[in-house]
Parts: structure tokens; sequence; C-alpha cells
């Protein structure tokens, strides 16, 4: 599970792992594919706010 920030500015920050997978590789994964992803910053009474969310990426082997 990532929390992360998206300043005013759509910028993404704070990135960190609130839970780990248990593997280093795959939580630096999860960051890197976080890093990737486009967001709106919130917004508040018309105004652009910074936000936090979280997000679970979950890792599935076939």
């Amino acid at each position: 599970v990532l929390r992360f920030v998206v300043e005013a500015n759509g910028s993404l920050s704070s990135v960190d792992v609130e839970k780990s997978s248990g593997y280093r590789r795959l939580d630096q994964a999860a960051r890197k594919l976080l890093e990737t992803c486009k967001f709106k910053p919130g917004m508040v009474s018309g105004k652009l706010e910074k936000s936090s969310a979280t997000l679970e990426v979950v890792w599935k082997l076939d």
C-alpha cells in the first residue's frame, strides 16, 4: 500500500510505502509504477489544493 500526496499543480510528492509487500523490489516497482501516473489535484471551493491518497498494488503471478 502506497501513501502519496498530489500537489496543487498535479505533481506527485511524498510517496511512502505504508504497507510493504515483504519484497523490497516489488515495493520499488510499485513506487515506479505510481510515478508514471498522472493526477488531477484536489479542488476545494473551486480552488486547487494538494491532497493525499493511498493506492493498493496487488502483484499476481500467473
